[in-house]
């Protein structure tokens, strides 16, 4: 846990992830997919990872875009709820229900980004490379790490710490 996040109340921790990490996805999810596509168009005749790499960084935004609206519409409203000390009004029982759901989809998506960093040599561009390659790399990277750094404050600090208080 980082001091920062430690010392908020759940709702502020779940303004953070919505106006820190939610929004870093909606801004850039696109832009990847857009240069992975632009990346595999231009030099997928010449690079067989290409394809494979597009198509799982296309699968993970897929999965991230109703990951974040399930959270922000169902989960979080209910964490805030509880914490509140309002009585949970939901049709998925025990908070503890789609906090485990996107702790599963959580552990998919940190296994495609594995996937995506095996394919890309680790965001390592080849040495003859384009700025485009190089670029698109550097923008996975990017949005790896910000996912990575996502997932984690969610799982070990919002989740943790709300099913202490549940």
């Amino acid at each position: 846990m980082s001091d920062a996040t430690e010392s908020m109340s759940l709702c502020e921790l779940i303004e953070h992830i919505e106006e820190t990490h939610h929004q870093f996805v909606r801004l850039n999810a696109p832009k990847i997919v857009e240069l992975v596509n632009l990346l595999l168009k231009k030099h997928g005749h010449i690079e067989p990872n290409l394809k494979p790499l597009q198509l799982t960084v296309q699968a993970l935004v897929e999965e991230m875009m109703p990951h974040l609206m399930n959270e922000e519409r169902i989960l979080f409203p209910a964490i805030k709820a509880m914490e509140a000390g309002e009585k949970l009004d939901n049709s998925f029982g025990d908070i503890g229900n789609p906090i485990s759901n996107m702790e599963h989809e959580h552990k998919h998506s940190g296994e495609l980004l594995l996937k995506i960093r095996k394919l890309s040599n680790n965001y390592q561009a080849p040495e003859h490379a384009c700025e485009l390659w190089i670029n698109c790399y550097q923008a996975l990277k990017e949005f790896d790490i910000d996912l990575q750094a996502h997932i984690a404050i969610e799982n070990d600090e919002l989740f943790s710490r709300t099913m202490q208080q549940s």
